[in-house]
């Protein structure tokens, strides 16, 4: 089972692991739950391809407790009140799509990390914070716990990938499109 507020991936991979990833397009909760038993180190909602919302991504998220995968999402959109509201619902990797330069992933830093380092709001009674009960725990781990990607998937951020790759905050880049 995933340690409260720890993300056992982040970890992994900053010491020089390896991580497995399986990416749950369907926004269901059943497909979550396969994932997370079949053994992976971490499932990716997709929430900028696939279709689901807010309350799905709950769902799958609470599909997966108990087993060691960590709850990962892609984004819609390089948006703070949807990343807010991703992390907000209990993720613990954020894959922001389409950034193409060292300003734009600055602005993904900040969305995902909580004041004096960014702007994502405050509030210790979402899920990600438990409700309330122990929210201190994750409002003081949820900076250094939350991992960061963005996505290389144009010929500018190609052209800017040293700059982006600059940023220290920055946890990783998914190469793509696909």
């Amino acid at each position: 089972m995933i340690e409260k507020n720890k993300n056992t991936v982040k970890t992994m991979l900053k010491e020089g692991g390896k991580a497995s990833g399986a990416w749950c397009q369907a926004g269901n909760a059943i497909t979550a739950e396969i994932l997370a038993e079949a053994g992976y180190d971490s499932v990716m909602v997709d929430l900028e391809h696939g279709p689901g919302d807010i309350m799905s991504t709950i769902a799958q998220i609470q599909a997966m407790k108990g087993e060691p995968a960590v709850p990962f999402a892609r984004a819609p959109w390089n948006d703070f009140v949807q990343i807010k509201r991703i992390l907000d619902a209990g993720i613990y990797g954020l894959l922001v799509p389409y950034v193409n330069t060292k300003d734009e992933v600055l602005e993904a830093v900040k969305a995902v990390s909580y004041p004096t380092n960014g702007i994502r709001g405050v509030a210790g009674s979402p899920r990600a914070a438990h409700y309330g009960n122990g929210a201190m725990d994750y409002l003081k781990s949820a900076n250094d716990e939350i991992y960061l990607m963005t996505a290389v998937e144009t010929p500018e951020a190609v052209e800017n990938l040293d700059d982006i790759l600059s940023v220290e905050r920055l946890d990783g880049i998914f190469v793509g499109p696909m």
